[in-house]
């Protein structure tokens, strides 16, 4: 068969209209793109809740202005409810960035929409926090999936609402009552104020005798002192002879001792352990120390306080010296002794 040029000519022309229709479907198609990162973070599981949440994303493109999330129809048929009132702000446990411009929220149906933002940036990493109160009340126990919608782009993602109450754990503990007292003298158990002399006032030496407390009290502690002599105050059998101390009964007097006046008597100071939430610590005012010879003296027949503090106590220090004067007319004797009993409890 010959074709005439007339005819060749319109299988050209034929040809090229149908390449040339055929063109737009050879051409590649654009499509949203989904978002390298969304997550919905809701700051309560169980159902029938009222709470705020937060939104992390980072688009797949930059220039979006616009967000919304689709809480979708499967939370509104099951009892879930979104705000119409809506107030976001920035996310306070992430480094990521709040929303540019001056963002606004509102909710309708089970649509939350962000409006009045700036374009945003495919290299940024955003979190908004929605922290109306009652943002989204959470519907029944199920599996549900939502939209997070950015300019053109968007991504499903999910969460799981429970039964009530089991989004939370309540932990419960018990702090037991508790009292620690050491005591300790100048040589472990032992307070040796050596040869008395007329000329001057002998006191305990260093470290002297300390007790150290700590209690969780809440009304603090008291330390109790005792002598335990008869007659209150240094005793000596070979000489039957007693240097008293300032007790009048039961009670204690605060004095200071001179050289060549005889008398026996215990002076106090308290430092504090420290501590946020410690008690005061004091000296009551019998047995006020802090000078050589300053002191009150103790009794026999009952405990006197010589400490007490306000409240818990974290290693508070009572440190107790025992003052010591003679008089030309104190009988002589190396077994001049006092055995001294300090016990504390906690003010419960």
């Amino acid at each position: 068969m010959r074709l005439t040029k007339t005819k060749i000519a319109a299988v050209s022309f034929g040809l090229a209209l149908a390449l040339q229709a055929s063109v737009p479907f050879l051409m590649p198609s654009t499509s949203a793109a989904t978002l390298t990162k969304a997550s919905v973070r809701l700051n309560r599981l169980a159902t029938a809740q009222a709470t705020t949440w937060e939104l992390d994303f980072k688009p797949a493109t930059s220039g979006a202005t616009s967000l919304s999330v689709d809480f979708s129809s499967a939370w509104t048929t099951n009892s879930g409810l979104v705000n119409a009132t809506q107030a976001i702000g920035a996310c306070n446990d992430s480094p990521d960035t709040t929303l540019p411009g001056s963002p606004t929220a509102s909710g309708s149906g089970s649509t939350i929409t962000v409006s009045s933002i700036t374009a945003l940036s495919n290299a940024t990493t955003y979190c908004e926090a929605f922290t109306t109160a009652n943002s989204v009340t959470t519907p029944t126990a199920g599996a549900y999936q939502f939209v997070v919608t950015i300019g053109s782009d968007s991504s499903n993602v999910a969460t799981t609402i429970v039964g009530a109450g089991l989004d939370q754990v309540n932990v419960t503990a018990s702090v037991n009552p508790s009292f620690s007292m050491t005591l300790a003298g100048p040589s472990g158990q032992t307070d040796a104020l050596g040869a008395l002399s007329t000329g001057s006032v002998s006191t305990s030496q260093s470290p002297f005798i300390t007790a150290n407390i700590s209690t969780n009290a809440a009304n603090g502690y008291n330390l109790w002192g005792l002598d335990g002599n008869t007659t209150p105050g240094l005793f000596s059998t070979n000489a039957n002879y007693t240097i008293k101390s300032n007790c009048s009964g039961t009670t204690g007097s605060n004095s200071t001792l001179s050289p060549g006046t005889e008398g026996f008597n215990l002076g106090a100071t308290v430092a504090s352990g420290g501590g946020t939430g410690a008690g005061t610590p004091s000296v009551t005012g019998v047995f006020t120390g802090g000078s050589l010879g300053k002191g009150g003296g103790l009794c026999h027949t009952a405990y006197q306080v010589i400490s007490t503090s306000t409240g818990t106590a974290n290693g508070d220090v009572v440190t107790m010296k025992n003052n010591a004067a003679i008089s030309g007319l104190t009988k002589p004797g190396t077994d001049y002794s006092d055995l001294e009993t300090f016990v504390g409890a906690g003010l419960f």
